[in-house]
């Protein structure tokens, strides 16, 4: 069984020498209501991020890779290099890993953070790490003009002219404002 961390940036990836422990944690919150009477009103379910715990070794068996041949100590310190240097986030690269195998029993799942890799080093020379991803989901941004919000009337729109100036109203605006004022006598009794 061979896996693989993968820098999303770059494709620059180190492959796991073992990996003895693999563990996801889906979890979901739901809110919680106080009623006077009765029990709790639950409306909403918040979806937590995915979690992702490996337990793994590095070896300092030779590796030979596209690159090379991997081993000793170079290798140890390569791997350490690379998770030290993973969750830098720059406008190029969002910090974020693949976690892939050619194992059934270990899934692939993108977009993985980096957020702890304690490191313990054997009397061999290998070093064994405990590594903590959480998955995230990045937002998308749409930028939408917004229509003029001018409100017009058919019957007295205001035309402005090339130079800027308005045009004088109309006789058939003259009249329907008549008629209006007509109507708001009527209604007061005048």
């Amino acid at each position: 069984m061979t896996t693989f961390l993968t820098r999303d940036s770059d494709g620059e990836f180190i492959v796991l020498d073992v990996v003895m422990n693999y563990a996801t944690n889906s979890s979901a919150t739901v809110s919680r209501h106080p009623v006077e009477y009765g029990v709790s009103v639950a409306d909403h379910r918040n979806t937590e991020n995915l979690t992702v715990s490996l337990a793994c070794r590095i070896t300092r068996t030779p590796l030979d890779t596209a690159d090379g041949s991997e081993s000793g100590a170079d290798r140890v310190q390569k791997v350490w290099d690379f998770l030290n240097t993973v969750g830098r986030v720059t406008n190029d690269d969002r910090g974020t890993l693949t976690l892939s195998s050619d194992s059934d029993k270990i899934d692939t799942i993108e977009d993985l953070v980096l957020t702890q890799w304690p490191k313990t080093i054997n009397r061999l020379g290998g070093a064994g790490f405990q590594l903590s991803f959480t998955q995230v989901r990045f937002a998308t941004i749409t930028r939408t003009a917004i229509p003029d919000r001018r409100i017009t009337s058919s019957d007295s729109e205001k035309k402005e002219s090339e130079n800027g100036t308005e045009d004088p109203p109309s006789e058939r605006d003259a009249s329907t404002a008549l008629q209006g004022a007509e109507a708001l006598a009527a209604l007061v009794g005048l």
